[in-house]
């Protein structure tokens, strides 16, 4: 008798249609790359004016600009030279380490 019960094999379920489904969707979405957009517009910089005014120059499609702010009012005050190669960032840092700052 002992050895007809290790010769039962346990049953094996097949899995239901709705079990396929999501496996298949999960195998689906793990093969789906989501790539982020690169942002057109950045904050490189601000100063502080005051009571709620500042400067800010801000890049836009690699074009940077001198801006004004206020409570009541946004102003473009200049368009920056945009000669200088990358971002924003890689800008400041580039000025800072010529300056000498860390």
């Amino acid at each position: 008798m002992n050895s007809a019960i290790a010769d039962v094999k346990p049953l094996q379920r097949t899995p239901s249609r709705v079990e396929q489904l999501l496996a298949f969707a999960q195998k689906v979405l793990r093969s789906v790359r989501v790539q982020r957009r690169k942002r057109s517009m950045s904050l490189c910089e601000t100063l502080p004016m005051g009571e709620k005014r500042f400067l800010a120059i801000v890049e836009i499609d690699r074009q940077r600009l001198l801006i004004a702010a206020t409570t009541q009012s946004i102003a473009l005050l200049q368009r920056l030279d945009s000669s200088g190669e990358g971002t924003c960032l890689s800008n400041i840092h580039a000025q800072n380490s010529t300056e000498g700052w860390h």
